[in-house]
């Protein structure tokens, strides 16, 4: 046991020291480099909605003209709902052309001609006809019908945090969209009789044989965002310094040596409860932090946006290094 013990007082000696012979070459000076966080709670000052609104026709151009109606109706149930008028964003729209139900046409029609052979072989009497059991005209021409989708972000501001109304929000706002239809889900183009006929047989190839259709984002998102301040980030960076000048010091003292001069000094703030953000170096003083999640949704760079309110917690990390002496 004390073995072991001898062992990690040299490590740690090792790594805050620098190497014994380190004046030989032109290397920084032999120093020790902590690195001690600070918890930061921050309070939900808004509510974020993020919808993906939708339209189809026969033609790309009537798809177009019946989302833009579509909004006008979205802006206005937004607005009578409290959402913030200048927070109401509409992202450029585009416009997507196929057929309902078959996300690859092509392979749908090679899985069911290879189900169709499968079953000949199976069946002995289709074996000897040569023959391949009915599977409809799918090599008729299918019909396409065009989509036109756009998303919208909305805001509500929170004057009270996490209350109990602003808990409840999401669910009241979500039970709007669904009443008006929001999304646009009845603005869809129906097929008549003979297209789904048609369409039919390619239906029923399971979805594993065709090429998967990527799932994207819910269809309606609720965030509670919140702002890093410049001073709750001070306070914390000077907390996370004192630390880290107090671990330094204990080391410099086991190791018989004087702390010295600080060396560098490089801080990072990151988001506890969310996984997905990022965070950036902040050297010396407070810069902007960046979240990923919220610059997909074009937000401003300095906002933290979680779906839980409970995951608005920030660690801010100082990282010293001090001259040994």
């Amino acid at each position: 046991m004390r073995i072991l013990i001898v062992a990690i007082v040299v490590v740690t000696s090792l790594s805050c020291l620098g190497s014994a012979n380190s004046q030989t070459y032109t290397t920084p000076p032999a120093g020790c480099t902590v690195s001690e966080a600070s918890e930061v709670k921050l309070v939900p000052q808004k509510l974020r909605l993020s919808m993906t609104l939708s339209a189809e026709s026969r033609k790309g151009e009537d798809s177009l003209a019946s989302l833009a109606e579509h909004e006008k109706k979205v802006q206005k149930a937004l607005v009578e709902q409290g959402a913030v008028v200048d927070s109401i964003q509409f992202s450029i729209p585009t416009v997507n052309s196929g057929t309902p139900g078959i996300p690859n046409p092509a392979s749908a029609r090679q899985m069911l001609r290879q189900q169709a052979a499968q079953m000949r072989n199976i069946n002995p009497q289709l074996r000897m006809q040569n023959a391949i059991p009915p599977v409809g005209d799918i090599d008729a021409t299918l019909p396409i019908v065009f989509t036109a989708s756009r998303s919208v972000r909305a805001e509500w501001l929170l004057p009270s945090g996490a209350s109990k109304d602003a808990v409840l929000l999401p669910s009241k706002i979500r039970k709007i969209v669904e009443e008006q239809d929001l999304l646009g889900k009845t603005l869809k183009e129906e097929l008549d009789q003979e297209e789904t006929a048609i369409v039919q047989p390619l239906l029923g190839v399971p979805s594993s044989y065709a090429y998967p259709v990527n799932p994207g984002l819910p269809e309606v998102q609720f965030f509670f965002v919140s702002k890093l301040e410049k001073a709750a980030h001070d306070t914390a960076f000077e907390n996370a310094f004192k630390k880290a000048k107090e671990k330094a010091s204990g080391i410099a003292k086991a190791s018989s040596k004087k702390l010295g001069d600080i060396l560098s000094i490089s801080g990072t703030v990151t988001s506890v409860g969310n996984p997905y953000t990022s965070s950036v170096g902040i050297p010396y003083a407070y810069s902007p932090v960046a979240n990923m999640g919220n610059m997909v949704l074009g937000n401003d760079s300095d906002e933290f946006a979680v779906v839980d309110p409970n995951q608005l917690v920030l660690q801010v990390r100082v990282a010293v290094t001090f001259r040994m002496e």
